[in-house]
């Protein structure tokens, strides 16, 4: 679902899911820094049943961010996704028969540059993908040249030991001994 600047979507509960699984994906439109905030206006989930989690995702950057509501009472009122995309999601558990609830406002801000909390998401670890595919193709190139390497240590020492068994004088003896031609 397309969200515009400014425009507010309420999610709410309505009993439990048929399959214990519901997701709603969010995109930020015309936002150049969009900002998912979510203010939780009523949370009922005392039985660890269900849970409810928000994941950021930038397209350009490897990770994500992600918040969560469940039982565990560690949210604030309102939740701050940074990003491109936000994807909600509800899962149960499917045996449970508690009922929980929840109503959500979801609103998309643009913030007017990336220094308001914007590169929260990209943390030391973070890669762009082109870093990745370069240290990728660089540990490819390592592997074949340490292969190839291995591969000529190999050989170099099989030809040191046949050769050193060829001409052993206790072998030549041997050799002599046993394959004499009998007059």
């Amino acid at each position: 679902m397309n969200l515009e600047k400014k425009e507010k979507l309420i999610l709410y509960s309505n009993g439990n899911l048929s399959d214990g699984f519901c997701t709603i994906a969010l995109h930020a439109m015309d936002c150049k820094f969009p900002s998912f905030r979510v203010s939780v206006n009523k949370v009922a989930l005392d039985t660890c049943s269900a849970k409810v989690t928000f994941i950021g995702t930038s397209f350009n950057v490897i990770g994500s961010q992600s918040r969560e509501l469940s039982c565990f009472p560690n949210y604030h009122n309102i939740l701050s996704i940074n990003s491109k995309t936000m994807v909600v999601t509800v899962i149960e558990d499917p045996k449970a028969t508690s009922t929980y609830g929840f109503n959500l406002t979801v609103m998309l801000e643009c913030v007017r540059s990336s220094f308001s909390g914007h590169e929260m998401m990209e943390t030391n670890e973070s890669k762009s993908i082109a870093e990745i595919e370069y240290e990728i193709n660089d540990n490819r190139i390592i592997g074949a040249v340490v292969g190839c390497s291995l591969a000529a240590m190999f050989l170099v020492i099989l030809c040191i030991a046949y050769t050193y068994n060829k001409n052993k004088p206790t072998y030549r003896q041997q050799r002599d001994i046993l394959y004499q031609p009998s007059a």
